[in-house]
């Protein structure tokens, strides 16, 4: 019987130690995955919709597959919020409704968590975007 305790303690140690680390927060390309409970997709010949968070200063530059955005981030222990967003104007066929609900979960944003390669965005105790770190940028 100790035999068998001593496996599973093996093995489930083992598994605790294998947890990704977390990405960074700067310099990490995060593309949308998902946005107020809904799959994210791109849409054909737009820009994919991302964030990469800047390494010198707290700012980011991305895309809501629309337009570019630019923000400055403060982050403290507890909280996380974006101020001054700013995104060009250009007019899309396709996409707008998603990319006015980026715009609007960034200035909704109260809280960041990073697990592994996944970020999230959180309003208060809901989550409200999703996004994977790619490793190509």
């Amino acid at each position: 019987m100790s035999h068998y305790i001593l496996i599973f303690s093996l093995l489930f140690f083992a598994s605790c130690s294998s947890l990704a680390p977390a990405k960074p927060l700067k310099k990490t390309y995060w593309s949308l995955i998902e946005l107020n409970a809904h799959e994210s997709s791109n849409v054909d010949h737009q820009p994919p919709i991302h964030l990469v968070f800047h390494i010198n200063d707290n700012t980011l530059h991305g895309s809501d597959g629309c337009n570019t955005i630019r923000a400055h981030y403060v982050k403290s222990d507890e909280s996380f919020s974006f101020t001054q967003i700013v995104s060009s104007r250009i007019s899309c066929a396709k996409g707008s409704e998603q990319a006015q609900e980026l715009l609007k979960a960034l200035k909704d944003t109260n809280r960041l968590v990073i697990e592994g390669d996944e970020m999230f965005l959180y309003h208060k105790e809901q989550k409200i975007a999703g996004f994977e770190a790619k490793e190509d940028y």
